[in-house]
């Protein structure tokens, strides 16, 4: 069995890291994308970052998260869009508000990185 990634603090911020984004999950926590690469392997890791001591800064990485190839992308893209139909027709069926794109601030406010 290989080893995993470090995903302390110490080993978040490589040279041949790309952020992404991220998603505001909540008040104290948001989730990260990010390409890295590990022993070879080009991976996407998404991540939940916590706030660090200073206020607003989600510097803190968590071990809730997943790093897997890069090459699951498309996959993973047609999986969470089918994830996304889904949950819309749940929520109209029992009327609930459902998916839909929050106000600035919001949890689930995307902040991409250019």
């Amino acid at each position: 069995m290989g080893t995993r990634p470090d995903h302390s603090e110490e080993a978040t911020v490589m040279a041949d890291d790309t952020m992404i984004g991220e998603v505001t999950k909540n008040a104290k926590e948001r989730l990260r994308v990010r390409l890295t690469e590990y022993q070879g392997h080009a991976l996407c890791d998404v991540r939940v970052f916590a706030e660090g001591e200073t206020p607003g800064i989600y510097d803190r990485p968590s071990h809730k998260g997943v790093c897997f190839n890069r090459t699951l992308l498309p996959q993973l893209r047609e999986l969470l869009m089918r994830a996304e139909v889904a949950a819309r027709t749940r929520a109209s069926k029992n009327g609930d508000p459902g998916p839909e794109t929050p106000e600035d601030g919001a949890p689930g406010r995307v902040t991409a990185t250019p």
